[in-house]
């Protein structure tokens, strides 16, 4: 009942604003210029009248409905966004546990699987982004594996042998970037 009486002071005042026009005097000037009959007049200002309503009508509906859309697809981007953090979540969490692997990997066969998972995180992640609608975001996530490490960077993989060190330093490069992403994306 309430939507009901909004919509109608709604229709009221936007029917009356039109009934208040100038329209019906140029009607009355018309109708005087032209010799017009008084029915005329009469049935000249009910069909504007009717048309007016028809207007109000349309322009109430429209003031309930414009906020209503706003307000569903602001509904549907929070949802899309809190769904896109968690699988980002659950990327990262799974970014930890690789990055140790490569870390850890005690010969070159345990090395390269990890490795493998490594280069299928990163393209789950950029295809992730892309999905999500962030296709500069995942061509700057793709373009870390060009980037030379800081010395930082380097230094903190210092305990990892040599021979497997760079690959766990630029999974940590990309989980930077991805950590920026997320930020710059409040995700």
């Amino acid at each position: 009942m309430r939507s009901l009486g909004m919509f109608l002071a709604a229709l009221g005042k936007r029917w009356w604003a039109l009934l208040s026009s100038a329209m019906f005097t140029m009607i009355g000037l018309y109708a005087l210029v032209r010799g017009k009959s008084n029915h005329w007049v009469v049935t000249v200002s009910i069909a504007v009248a009717v048309i007016s309503f028809v207007i109000a009508s349309f322009a109430a509906w429209k003031e309930q409905y414009d906020p209503r859309i706003a307000a569903e697809i602001l509904n549907d981007d929070s949802t899309k966004k809190k769904e896109i953090g968690r699988k980002l979540a659950a990327l990262m969490r799974e970014e930890t546990e690789i990055r140790v692997r490569l870390a850890r990997a005690p010969d070159p066969s345990e090395f390269l699987k990890a490795v493998a998972e490594s280069d299928e995180w990163i393209s789950r992640t950029v295809a992730l982004l892309n999905e999500a609608g962030f296709p500069t975001d995942a061509e700057a996530f793709s373009q870390v594996r060009n980037l030379s490490p800081a010395q930082e960077q380097v230094d903190e993989f210092r305990h990892v042998d040599a021979w497997k060190r760079d690959a766990p330093i630029r999974l940590a490069m990309h989980r930077k970037q991805l950590d920026q992403i997320m930020s710059n994306r409040r995700l």
